[in-house]
This record gives C-alpha cells, structure tokens and sequence, in this order.
C-alpha cells in the first residue's frame, strides 16, 4: 500500500492503514478476516474528526488488559498537552473521555471478543478513538447548542492536523506502555487522576482515587471498575 502523502509518522512496532471509513470497523473487519492483527493502527482523517483504531492481542487475562483503557486515556490526553497551545486546559472525564477546557473533545471506546471473563486472557481488543478538529458547522452556527462539546479548531488549535496527532497519540501510548510493562499500573494511575481533577464525580459520587486495577475509587471506598465502565461486563 502507498503510505498517503500527510500520513502519521508511526513508531515502530504499529503499522498504520488509512480508511475511507470508520476505522473501528475496519479494523473488526480485519481481524475476522486474519489481515491485521496485533500493532495494526487503522486511521482516518475527516473534516471534523481525527479517528483511529488500534488492535492489540493481550497477553494477560481481561482484568489486567483492560488496564489499556487508562493507559491509553493518559497518552491521549499527553498527545493533546504537546500539540495544541498552552492556554487549552486537556482534562479527562472517567473513564475514558477528553475534554479541553472543561467541554468534551472526544472519546476512547473499546471492543472485546463478546463473552470473554474476567480470568479468560482475550484474544484481541481494539481502542477506538474520536477527536473532534472542527465543530460541525450546525453547531458552530449556534454555539449555544454545543456549550458542552468543544472542538481543536474553536478552541485555538486551528493548525493541529489530524495525521500529527494521531502519530502523537501512538508514540504517547507506546512510551506509557513500556513504562507500563516495566513498572506496572501505578505510574499509569497516578497520571490518570491528575488529568480528572480534584472535583471529578462518577455515578454522582466524589471520584477520590484509582486503583491499583484501574478501578475509580469513589467517596465512601465504593468502586466502579474498568469492566464496567466500559460496558464489557
């Protein structure tokens, strides 16, 4: 395949493949047919949105490769930092979605083989993510319709492409997970709940902590874990 003139400039160990379409899709896609696999990063660039999806084939069982979920949230959210202006304030929202400034920016999905436990050890997940570059232009004609979302463009970063931060996230999220597979989750979580912020709430509660799991720790020491949250259980 010809790599695209303005394509990202991927580390190693990820392959990229541009699509003329939903990246998570194809990606799925992919797998079901044996033509991508582990490190494959499915990527697409619209008017409004910066997409990709990225396969990986974990090695540990489901509790644990969740832990991607964070790892990924805090590469994102470190791509952002570095790419745009200092006056965006990049914060997250638990689990797994992006605000700049306080409005919401994108958002982290993830697939799993349907039926896979919490001990079974998955065959594949894929992340997908979606960042929004420019508002669509019936919100941005009535601004009062989009107070809670936000876009690179209208928050100042007007000259962040969607081929730069794609390849930013992929470098972001394979400096984190050789970290990751060195020191374990706790630098991953401390990141985490840095970017959430002091008054951060998850199912009306005070958000107080992360766990070692990857779990939120909610006022009172209840707490919500990853599975659940993004909706694999």
């Amino acid at each position: 395949m010809t790599k695209p003139v303005n394509a990202p400039d991927f580390p190693p160990l990820l392959t990229g493949h541009v699509t003329a379409g939903d990246p998570g899709a194809v990606a799925l896609a992919g797998l079901t047919e044996g033509r991508l696999g582990a490190g494959d990063l499915c990527w697409a660039e619209t008017a409004e949105n910066a997409e990709l999806a990225l396969v990986l084939e974990p090695e540990v069982r489901r509790d644990r490769a969740l832990q991607m979920v964070p790892l990924m949230a805090v590469a994102v959210c470190d791509a952002l930092a570095h790419s745009g202006p200092p006056n965006i304030a990049i914060g997250l929202g638990w689990p797994a979605t992006f605000l700049a400034n306080g409005a919401r920016l994108g958002q982290l999905e993830l697939t799993l083989p349907a039926g896979t436990g919490a001990e079974e050890v998955p065959a594949w997940m894929v992340l997908t993510l979606s960042l929004a570059l420019r508002l669509p232009e019936a919100l941005r004609a009535a601004p009062g319709r989009a107070s809670q979302r936000t876009a690179l463009h209208e928050e100042g970063a007007g000259d962040i492409t969607a081929p730069a931060l794609i390849g930013a996230v992929a470098r972001h999220f394979l400096a984190w997970y050789d970290g990751w597979q060195h020191e374990g989750f706790g630098p991953v979580a401390v990141a985490l709940f840095g970017r959430l912020g002091p008054d951060a709430r998850v199912a009306g509660q005070r958000l107080t902590g992360i766990d070692e799991s990857g779990a939120a720790v909610l006022e009172g020491g209840a707490r919500l874990g990853l599975a659940a949250a993004m909706g694999v259980e």
